[in-house]
């Protein structure tokens, strides 16, 4: 390990922001978080969850444990990133951004399988585990439209 880190949380919300836009659909906006005034159209946040959720969720959580032993690189991080596939349209066919944001959930678990490797994932030091490991679908219509916000939770393992 050639660098001293406390997380990956920077690295691995910047190796996303920045390789994604490649594995997703031409459509699909990648952001850190998700733009202020969303319009119609589909969107991937990294690092985001649903303020009004009543869930108690975070965006990035971790544990930090010793590994087997006391090296400059003996520490082990095991955690969860948070990122939402959101799809808006305007009319009142729910099924659309249903299908639109489980479209996107795809795009990111191919995009993952094709960047695999047994060790430094995304090119980041000490990432050896990344999976999808959790979703979760709210919906919401009214008069202007509908939207679907697909919650997605990263599982990662590191060496730090």
């Amino acid at each position: 390990m050639t660098t001293l880190r406390s997380s990956i949380a920077t690295d691995l919300i910047a190796a996303l922001r920045d390789g994604l836009p490649s594995g997703l659909s031409s459509d699909v906006i990648v952001t850190v978080g998700l733009p202020v005034g969303l319009n119609s159209g589909d969107y991937l946040g990294i690092g985001i969850v649903d303020p009004e959720d009543a869930k108690s969720r975070s965006s990035f959580n971790s544990t930090i444990t010793w590994a087997t032993d006391m090296t400059v690189d003996g520490f082990d991080e095991v955690g969860e990133l948070s990122l939402a596939a959101v799809a808006i349209r305007g009319s009142d066919d729910l099924s659309e951004p249903i299908a639109a944001a489980y479209s996107i959930l795809s795009d990111l678990i191919a995009w993952l399988r094709s960047q695999w490797s047994a060790s430094d994932l995304l090119g980041i030091e000490g990432l050896w585990d990344l999976r999808v490991s959790n979703t979760d679908l709210t919906t919401y219509q009214n008069e202007f439209g509908c939207a679907a916000y697909l919650q997605i939770r990263l599982a990662f393992q590191a060496t730090i």
